[in-house]
């Protein structure tokens, strides 16, 4: 009970929800959208909460494949950075760094 309660504790501090899968991108813009992402979603709850982990899980899905071509992994810091700007309009009350 321990360790899994360490590792979740372990994954909250690492910034990644526990329960969610690794959103470790390689990207620090990427890995900053998902976890800010997933932060927003467990602030808002219900059914924009679902929603807004839905979203992360998808980008987090499309950037993972994006990390490993050449061709595009160049633009993945400004892509997650607009991404991110994008979000602070659309969920203004959560925390955008």
């Amino acid at each position: 009970m321990h360790k899994i309660l360490s590792v979740c504790l372990f994954a909250i501090v690492g910034a990644a929800a526990c329960g969610k899968g690794g959103s470790d991108i390689g990207v620090p813009e990427c890995d900053s959208y998902l976890t800010q992402m997933h932060a927003c979603a467990s602030k808002k709850g219900g059914d924009t909460g679902s929603q807004l982990d839905k979203m992360a899980d998808m980008m987090q899905k499309a950037w993972s494949q994006d990390k490993d071509n050449p061709n595009a992994k160049p633009y993945m810091a400004e892509t997650c950075t607009s991404a991110i700007k994008d979000m602070k309009t659309k969920v203004p009350d959560c925390e955008w760094k």
